[in-house]
């Protein structure tokens, strides 16, 4: 699979405007935070029920809590 779709724009506004994030294939995500001195990098193998949304849906409120 060769797809490649990129939007624009922040997904997550508290983040820092130089933080950067990728979701790729299987649900892969890499978020990179440079002044937080962070990286977070998740990597999984395709499954029919991944957890994808709830892994995303804790991580993004944990991000927001840590940059309020």
């Amino acid at each position: 699979m060769r797809e490649k779709i990129i939007i624009s724009g922040a997904f997550m506004t508290r983040l820092p405007q130089d933080a950067l994030a990728a979701i790729g294939a299987f649900d892969n995500l890499l978020v990179v935070v440079p002044p937080w001195q962070f990286v977070i990098v998740r990597t999984s193998t395709a499954t029919r029920n991944s957890g994808k949304a709830s892994f995303q849906k804790g991580l993004w409120q944990i991000l927001a809590s840590a940059s309020g």
